[in-house]
């Protein structure tokens, strides 16, 4: 079951609430532990440069949100102007790898771009356009969680997930999309699937759940000011011939350190 939630749910605190509707509008949250490493370490000089990338371009069409896939090879050394291409590929609905937050599979190491085309929207950091770690409660854009309330066979299961052991380098990117400066994020999937940096074995899945810390506009409070919403997709890293149903995903999660 895919989501959105306003930041005015139980996972935030009363003062947190006030604070989205006071203040000067940028939201201040302590920050919430992610299950494993935050994505904004640093790991690319560790690992060999993925040559492919999985981007997520979301929309609004007809006042509802919606978004595309697009998964391809690319030239690393030309990272802005291939994920350009493929902003464009999603914008309009070519070689699609899926729609909305349907699952998002990653069959490799890829950079993993996520673009907003909406106006106002941007991704929620501990403060606006702060993106560096050094504080023990900044906010990871990007959090990962340690398991996912879905819908399986008509009913309501909690399904473990994966320790974030493979997704680092987080940064901040502003593609051009219809001549419209717009707001996203790439990091890297590095493929891998423990603290030490193992690669995903042959017919392994991994599991992983997380969420979107976005800000947005409301429309209730005054001009400039906005709200943290969450949006909670999911992925699966899938190692060569990899596949199946997610229960295979969850076997054995404990296995992954």
């Amino acid at each position: 079951m895919n989501m959105m939630k306003a930041l005015f749910s139980a996972d935030y605190s009363a003062e947190a609430i006030e604070s989205a509707f006071s203040g000067s509008g940028s939201l201040v949250v302590t920050g919430r532990e992610p299950y494993g490493d935050s994505v904004r370490l640093r790991k690319k000089n560790q690992f060999p440069t993925p040559q492919h990338m999985y981007l997520v371009y979301v929309g609004m069409r007809n006042n509802e949100l919606f978004a595309t896939q697009v998964s391809e090879p690319i030239d690393p050394t030309q990272l802005d102007l291939e994920q350009d291409r493929l902003i464009t590929q999603a914008r309009n609905g070519q070689n699609l790898a899926g729609r909305d937050f349907q699952t998002i599979i990653f069959g490799e190491p890829s950079y993993f771009s996520i673009v907003i085309d909406v106006a106002g929207w941007e991704f929620y950091y501990p403060f606006p356009n702060q993106s560096e770690l050094n504080d023990p409660d900044t906010h990871d854009p990007i959090i990962f969680t340690s398991s996912k309330r879905m819908i399986i066979g008509g009913q309501q299961v909690t399904v473990p997930a994966t320790r974030n052991r493979s997704f680092y380098d987080l940064e901040p990117i502003r593609p051009t999309i219809g001549g419209i400066q717009r707001e996203g994020i790439r990091c890297i999937n590095f493929f891998k699937r423990n603290e030490a940096g193992e690669d995903i074995w042959d017919d392994e899945i991994l599991f992983y759940s997380f969420n979107l810390l976005l800000r947005v506009p409301f429309s209730s409070v005054a001009p400039g000011r906005k709200v943290v919403v969450i949006i909670d997709p999911d992925g699966q890293n899938q190692g060569p011939g990899g596949g199946g149903l997610i229960a295979r995903t969850v076997a054995q999660p404990e296995l992954v350190a």
